[in-house]
């Protein structure tokens, strides 16, 4: 998705988004949601981190794109039966909640990254410099998950387990669940989209990563596919949430 960038420049990766977002949610409130995020806020030119993944101009974007594209081949994959001759249809409603759930889980981070001069060391010659990058400021500190359910909220209704999978959407690297993770626990088990481990045809879709639904994404802004950590039962995103073998570093998101 980079290399999309790349080639097609930021307008066009925004556009992409702008188009597949209108194509896959009807519901009231849509198109003024987006109509915000285009002309009130930087979405579409924000990164989607200050060093790691996404970070440079139009970053959220491509991150976004990313785990909706992630998000919707899970989902196939789950309602899809093991002998199936082909990929299983995923319905209109389903659609519309992969799209809300991976397009718009980040919108909190609009706003929030400002370019600043910075100093660092060079690793080869051991001078000072200058350069430019992103510092992290909030105007709005709600939380991560808590603000972007408050904004999406604000235009569109919201099905019980999409807003638990969009507040829980940082999985155990939520400050919250790092004191207590029973909220967190409780969350996952309330939604199909939590990070359960399901059976076969249509109960599948409990295995669908909710509160780990971005972090099973995260590797794809760098260009890499890696293989998601994998854990006996319950969180999939490294919460240790049950025994876990855990493979590789995420970047929270």
């Amino acid at each position: 998705m980079s290399d999309f960038l790349e080639r097609n420049g930021l307008q066009t990766v925004g556009q992409h988004f702008k188009d597949l977002f209108l194509a896959s949610v009807h519901r009231a409130g849509a198109e003024e949601l987006l109509e915000r995020l285009e002309n009130e806020t930087d979405f579409f030119e924000a990164p989607a981190g200050a060093k790691h993944h996404g970070a440079f101009p139009g970053g959220l974007v491509i991150h976004s794109l990313n785990v909706y594209r992630r998000l919707r081949e899970i989902t196939i994959r789950d309602l899809t039966p093991r002998d199936a001759l082909g990929p299983a249809p995923i319905s209109e409603q389903e659609e519309e909640t992969v799209a809300i759930l991976g397009l718009l889980h980040d919108v909190c981070k609009a706003g929030v990254y400002h370019i600043e001069r910075k100093r660092r060391r060079n690793p080869e010659t051991g001078v000072w410099e200058d350069y430019l990058g992103y510092t992290f400021r909030d105007p709005l500190p709600l939380g991560h998950g808590e603000k972007s359910l408050y904004q999406i909220a604000r235009f569109i209704r919201l099905e019980d387990h999409e807003a638990l999978a969009i507040r829980w959407h940082m999985g155990a690297y939520d400050t919250a669940a790092r004191t207590d993770l029973r909220d967190l626990s409780a969350a996952m088990d309330a939604t199909p989209w939590g990070g359960r481990r399901g059976g076969r045809g249509h109960e599948r879709r409990h295995s669908r990563a909710g509160a780990g639904l971005a972090h099973r994404s995260w590797r794809c802004d760098r260009g890499r596919r890696q293989r998601p950590g994998r854990q006996d039962h319950h969180c999939r995103c490294g919460c240790g949430a049950g025994r876990r073998r855990q493979t590789g570093r995420r970047d929270a998101g």
